[in-house]
């Protein structure tokens, strides 16, 4: 989110790009321990996450698919497009998730923002299997309690979804959402 700011203000600095760019692909280094070879992955990425967050779509939406055009089996580059296209084209946003859990089965993000697509459409059905696969595969973390208690309420099963509330709670106990 701070680095948002620097595009709504304008800010397409390269450090800020590149940073935005890391950020985007969930890459655990710092700027300075990037390595040459990743330099145009990183800011192709931080390029279309930049036009994202200063709300310019068209341009967004062609950065993001050139990224995918050029660097289809990169870990999380089709998770960034999926996130892109959460708020316009939710079926296109699950298939880009899709794509990413083919690359890393045991992509969690991936896995939750499908859940809560299908949670948000009211198919609790549809929903389950990812929600449970990510509360299983990251019990740590509490948006996963949190999407998984919404699905067991909806099925009626009151108390499991007390539990896994309770579970999200116990982990953030200071979030707005649970």
């Amino acid at each position: 989110r701070v680095l948002a700011d620097f595009a709504l203000t304008g800010n397409d600095a390269p450090r800020v790009i590149e940073a935005m760019g890391i950020a985007t692909l969930r890459m655990p280094v710092l700027p300075e321990e990037l390595p040459g070879d990743k330099r145009e992955l990183v800011m192709m990425a931080g390029r279309a996450r930049y036009f994202m967050s200063a709300r310019m779509m068209a341009a967004a939406q062609a950065a993001f698919d050139a990224l995918t055009a050029r660097f289809p089996d990169t870990p999380n580059v089709h998770y960034a497009r999926g996130v892109f296209l959460l708020a316009e084209q939710q079926d296109a946003a699950i298939e880009a998730f899709t794509r990413e859990l083919k690359q890393q089965p045991h992509h969690v993000w991936s896995k939750l923002q499908i859940a809560f697509v299908h949670i948000r459409r009211g198919d609790f059905e549809a929903a389950r299997p990812f929600a449970q696969a990510a509360a299983t595969e990251a019990p740590t973390l509490s948006v996963s309690h949190n999407a998984l208690g919404q699905v067991l309420l909806e099925a009626g099963d009151t108390e499991g979804a007390i539990r896994e509330f309770q579970t999200g709670v116990k982990l953030t106990p200071d979030s707005p959402v649970l």
